[in-house]
């Protein structure tokens, strides 16, 4: 459970975000955008980076999930990692890899270019920088250009998890939370 919220979220789109308030991909306001609404200019802005990555982006929405949801595990976020379960769905993750993606890394489990993936993920949370081996095994699968966007996308959601759980943005209701697939 997040406790309450350190800085409330607007009620209302301040003038110059109206066309980014309402996110187009739950139908509604969502408490992230609503908190972040505190500051209209810097809503603009992280939603351009943000929605760069689902908009245009060469990484697949199944590899962009994993990436997000695995930091949003190793941040302790259970908003973003909520939310992404519900994303993660559509794009192809099963309620398996899901659960899997909240745990310890058992390399059997998983396919080598998710592994990939999730060991840069903990890497650069752990270290800010990703090792060679795992450097070498992402470059089997990704262009210069992809791996680029899965560095500054792990960034951008450790970023974002960090603004998260500071200021305790409250939870969709009945998004999955506690790190579970299962909806509240």
């Amino acid at each position: 459970m997040v406790p309450p919220p350190r800085i409330p979220p607007v009620p209302h789109a301040p003038a110059g975000i109206e066309d980014v308030f309402v996110s187009g991909r739950f139908g509604k306001v969502l408490n992230v955008t609503a908190t972040l609404a505190q500051s209209p200019q810097l809503t603009r802005h992280f939603h351009a980076l943000g929605g760069y990555f689902v908009t245009s982006s060469s990484v697949p929405p199944r590899a962009r999930e994993l990436v997000i949801m695995r930091m949003a595990w190793l941040t302790r976020c259970e908003y973003e990692f909520g939310v992404h379960v519900v994303l993660g769905r559509q794009a192809g993750l099963s309620d398996v890899e899901i659960v899997r993606v909240a745990g310890h890394l058992v390399d059997e489990q998983w396919a080598m270019d998710d592994l990939a993936l999730l060991r840069m993920t903990d890497e650069l949370w752990a270290t800010d920088s990703v090792t060679d081996r795992t450097w070498h095994d992402l470059e089997v699968t990704w262009s210069p250009a992809a791996l680029v966007e899965l560095v500054v996308l792990a960034g951008f959601f450790r970023m974002s998890d960090a603004f998260l759980n500071a200021l305790r943005v409250q939870p969709e209701p009945g998004m999955p939370s506690s790190f579970s697939p299962e909806a509240d």
